[in-house]
């Protein structure tokens, strides 16, 4: 049995075939996703049924160093969050219903400092992945 949920991960496309070669056992009808925009740089994909928010699938393009952003909805075990890899780290966050960034307040009326740390981290290296993905063949070094 799965728990699947609705993904968008939008990533460069001159690096389709690196993305395929991570996902290859996802790949049906020659793509790995349901639904896709391509604009001048980017691939936008939706895939309808990620199963279990795809947690394993980000965890390897991260490790194979692939930059990507992007965001799902909440599954039957976990909730919904907004995601982003560049440059082999990887974070992400829950998310309203409006895939906004949110931190749980406590009963003492304060968040949790670790929360506050992962939603700086991750609006870190979605700001790193967006240049990466507008900057076809730029170096990224300065952002």
């Amino acid at each position: 049995m799965s728990d699947v949920c609705c993904l968008t991960i939008i990533f460069r496309k001159d690096e389709l075939k690196k993305f395929n070669e991570v996902l290859k056992d996802q790949i049906h009808n020659e793509t790995f996703w349901d639904n896709e925009y391509t604009g001048e740089t980017e691939i936008v994909a939706t895939i309808y049924e990620a199963n279990y928010g795809w947690q394993n699938e980000l965890q390897e393009l991260t490790e194979a160093g692939l930059t990507f952003h992007g965001d799902h909805a909440e599954g039957g075990d976990y909730g919904s969050c907004t995601f982003a890899s560049y440059g082999g780290e990887y974070q992400e966050v829950p998310t309203n219903r409006d895939a906004c960034p949110v931190v749980a307040i406590g009963e003492d009326l304060q968040v949790a400092p670790s929360d506050l740390d992962d939603i700086k981290k991750y609006w870190e290296l979605n700001r790193k992945a967006e240049k990466y993905i507008e900057r076809q063949k730029e170096d990224i070094t300065s952002a």
